[in-house]
């Protein structure tokens, strides 16, 4: 659901952390491995060349104009891994709808830093949440299934 605080979060002024826009495929994996030293780079495999970085409060825009965040839980059909994945085809679909639209800069056409992970939680077992790295706040990890936004920890395994 649409949390109070994530709306108070917006009205901040973001905290440029990269000034650039857009982050190589290399760098997303050392990004990733700075959070999680523990994961093996061997397993991480970036799908394109070059991703964009979007803003935080670009990001919870997105995430709470999407409609998968008000998805019904139906085990098995519309659990956790179903909504990360349908979340993360909502962003890459707004991405092309913008695209189509014009609306992305020649140096920006590149889909957003944003994926799914899936890790062991200490309380729920099994979990699947969407990550996405952001230019001022750094990696964000975003519930799809109400859409809640925060830092990562580093106990996740």
């Amino acid at each position: 659901m649409w949390n109070l605080f994530n709306w108070y979060k917006r009205k901040k002024e973001p905290v440029v952390v990269d000034t650039s826009v857009v982050l190589p495929g290399n760098k997303v994996l050392n990004k990733l491995l700075e959070a999680w030293p523990w994961l093996n780079p061997g397993r991480l495999w970036p799908a394109d060349t070059d991703y964009v970085m979007p803003l935080e409060n670009e990001l919870e825009w997105v995430v709470f104009n999407s409609p998968v965040i008000r998805y019904e839980y139906v085990p098995e059909i519309q659990d956790c891994d179903d909504a990360a994945l349908l979340l993360h085809a909502d962003i890459v679909r707004r991405r092309y709808d913008e695209y189509k639209k014009g609306k992305i800069p020649e140096n920006e056409k590149h889909p957003w830093a944003f994926g799914e992970i899936w890790y062991q939680d200490p309380v729920r077992g099994p979990h699947a949440i969407n990550l996405c790295i952001t230019r001022d706040k750094g990696i964000l990890l975003i519930e799809p299934q109400g859409g809640k936004i925060r830092k990562p920890q580093k106990d996740m395994t």
